[in-house]
């Protein structure tokens, strides 16, 4: 099945993987989230953000209200959640969330965004020269381009 945006247009090849990352990534299975084209994720979770009948529309006023970053504030705040598996033996990947300033945000960054060669990595190997600040800068970057944006790439609706 051909990921497409809600808008019709075809999704690039980062934008797939970035769909296919959150999806593998997901703790919570029933979690709703939407996804914007830098990256950055919107998770509905019954217990703190209720979903209304527009995921979409929700998902951009959060981003709206929270997405742009404001240096020296919570809003430029985050921490780095790397995507490490056993079962996948390599990195695939950071997750860069800002819990000081809402918890239900967080920016996908693939190994790819920062390695020119990610297929070379060794079983288990990590991306060396990397740190959690670059991974973070980045990530809270890609989040102020998706509130200023607010392109929506994929809707995952779990409501039953």
């Amino acid at each position: 099945m051909e990921l497409t945006a809600p808008d019709g247009a075809k999704l690039t090849e980062r934008e797939k993987k970035l769909v296919e990352l959150t999806r593998k990534i997901m703790v919570v299975p029933t979690t709703s989230w939407v996804m914007f084209s830098h990256g950055t994720l919107v998770f509905f979770y019954a217990s703190r953000v209720r979903p209304t009948d527009d995921l979409a529309a929700q998902a951009k006023s959060i981003m709206k209200q929270y997405g742009p970053v404001v240096v020296g504030s919570s809003a430029g705040d985050f921490a780095v959640i790397p995507f490490d598996y056993k079962w996948e033996k390599l990195s695939l990947g950071w997750g860069v969330n800002y819990e000081n300033h809402h918890l239900d945000i967080m920016t996908v960054i693939l190994v790819d965004d920062l390695v020119e060669d990610a297929a070379s990595l060794k079983d288990g190997e990590r991306p060396s020269g990397l740190n959690d600040v670059m991974i973070g800068m980045l990530g809270r970057g890609r989040r102020d381009k998706d509130s200023e944006t607010l392109r929506i790439i994929h809707i995952e609706d779990k409501r039953s």
